[in-house]
């Protein structure tokens, strides 16, 4: 299954990296080398609880896990399985605006953050604030508004 930026919205984060393209299903049972990446037979929503209760010894080591799209985007490899047990091949098919904007203040409330950025009237929301205290933020701009951060500076 191919996904691309369209398909955004389908993928169901964190998102697990495969290390090829080579998987088959049987029996509801996701197999890639004679390893097993999900089991859909066992009860939960997220293939890290069915992971948890298969209790197989022949589980794929899911190493290292992507949280969010630019991540997805910055990632070297292009095969993932994400938190649904849905695997696919992601293909970069849309180039966007990447604009830089200077970081006014960041003000850090209970749960997240509020990045202000000058030129920009309204604060952008983040999980928590950036490391380092970056003077500079990258948005990556689609049909002409802001998207999503894409990296400090």
């Amino acid at each position: 299954m191919i996904r691309t930026y369209k398909d955004f919205h389908k993928i169901k984060f964190p998102i697990y990296v495969l290390p090829h393209d080579n998987w088959w299903s049987q029996d509801q049972v996701l197999f890639i080398d004679n390893l097993v990446i999900d089991e859909k037979n066992m009860p939960g929503k997220t293939l890290g609880v069915r992971r948890l209760q298969c209790g197989r010894l022949d589980l794929l080591p899911l190493k290292k896990a992507i949280l969010d799209v630019p991540a997805l985007i910055h990632a070297k490899t292009k095969v993932f399985v994400d938190s649904n047990g849905i695997p696919f091949i992601y293909v970069k098919t849309y180039n966007s605006l990447l604009r830089t904007y200077k970081i006014k203040r960041i003000d850090q409330k209970e749960v997240a953050s509020l990045l202000w950025l000058y030129d920009n009237p309204s604060p952008i929301t983040i999980p928590r604030p950036p490391m380092n205290n970056p003077d500079y933020v990258r948005l990556l701009h689609v049909n002409g508004s802001p998207w999503t951060i894409y990296d400090y500076v």
